[in-house]
């Protein structure tokens, strides 16, 4: 059976960040995720402190609307918005 990174990226990206799901950042996160963003923590415990500062700053739940999904192996970009 093949992994379709696709979807697992795009189901991730909407739960965490559209859902706003705090639980599903374990779900998919490793232990040892390095964040781009400086201004936010690596690691799952840089994503949930985002996600709860988004939650107690009003952010509601969204659709997550993908432009475009690339995917090559195991590397999978988003255009989102």
């Amino acid at each position: 059976m093949t992994l379709d990174y696709k979807k697992l990226v795009t189901d991730a990206y909407q739960r965490i960040f559209g859902d706003l799901d705090v639980a599903a950042v374990d779900d998919y996160m490793s232990h040892d995720f390095i964040q781009h963003n400086p201004t936010i923590a690596d690691g799952p415990s840089g994503v949930k402190e985002l996600i709860q500062k988004l939650i107690s700053q009003g952010v509601k739940k969204q659709k997550i609307e993908f432009k475009h999904i690339v995917a090559e192996d195991d590397t999978v970009i988003l255009h989102s918005r």
